[in-house]
């Protein structure tokens, strides 16, 4: 069953929850009444961010694939961006990388890289080395928005020549609107915890329509104001929506007491 709900901040108690197309961050609270905890829920940027017009080419593409075949090379495609990003933020926090290092994937399951997710990584390491190896101030920061309504994680705060620069890691070769306005919206985040961003960009790693680097480092417009308009549209159409929760039994059983008898043909 593809789910997620993992703790992504002790101290500020937030959780992210994840279900099939549904992304949500929860912050434990106290009642002002009853002091009693709760959790209040706000929706991930990339889940108002998917709100945004994908545009003919990508009709285009959905015509020619067909639905079914086009959400499984959407599946393949997370499954290999989640691959590179926990390989790239091992080989920061640990200063290390193998070849052969088993990588936890979407479902929690550990398996070692593709040649292609550990290229990746490489081209990453090309770029850092290339920048005199920035130093990472946040490496895989939750960030929340109280005026606005929203929470994200952030993939790395460098500080690189004295400027302090939000990148996003992308497995993609292309760069989208929503793509764009993440990093807006995590910026305006990062403010209100008082971080203040320089500078706003995106590497895609692996970029191999670069023939001398493998990789492509792109600034990126601010355009918050873009990002708020299509917070309007999913406000339009997911505002009173909440995560979806359900009870399941941890395991189903048909409690006979004894094997399945066959039943002969007449």
């Amino acid at each position: 069953m593809q789910k997620e709900f993992r703790i992504v901040d002790k101290e500020k108690n937030i959780v992210c929850i994840s279900t099939l197309d549904e992304r949500y961050y929860g912050e434990e609270v106290r009642d002002p009444v009853t002091g009693l905890p709760v959790i209040t829920w706000v929706p991930s940027i990339t889940f108002i961010t998917n709100s945004y017009p994908k545009g003919i080419q990508y009709m285009r593409w959905l015509a020619d694939k067909g639905y079914d075949k086009a959400e499984e090379i959407k599946t393949e495609a997370g499954d290999r961006g989640t691959i590179v990003h926990r390989a790239i933020e091992q080989l920061m926090t640990d200063g290390v990388l193998k070849m052969d290092d088993k990588i936890m994937d979407r479902e929690g399951i550990a398996r070692e890289m593709t040649p292609d997710e550990y290229y990746c990584a490489m081209t990453f390491l090309q770029w850092y080395e290339a920048n005199g190896k920035p130093k990472p101030l946040a490496i895989e920061k939750t960030v929340r928005s109280k005026q606005y309504g929203y929470a994200g994680t952030l993939d790395y705060i460098f500080d690189l020549n004295d400027k302090k620069i939000l990148l996003d890691i992308k497995t993609s070769k292309n760069i989208y609107p929503n793509h764009k306005l993440q990093l807006s919206a995590l910026r305006q985040a990062c403010r209100e915890e008082g971080i203040e961003i320089d500078t706003i960009a995106i590497l895609q790693v692996g970029y191999t329509l670069n023939k001398t680097q493998h990789y492509k480092f792109t600034e990126v417009e601010d355009r918050f104001d873009l990002f708020l308009s299509i917070k309007a549209v999913w406000m339009a159409e997911h505002g009173g929506d909440k995560p979806l929760q359900r009870d399941y039994p941890l395991s189903l059983s048909l409690n006979r007491e004894g094997p399945a008898k066959k039943v002969k043909k007449q």
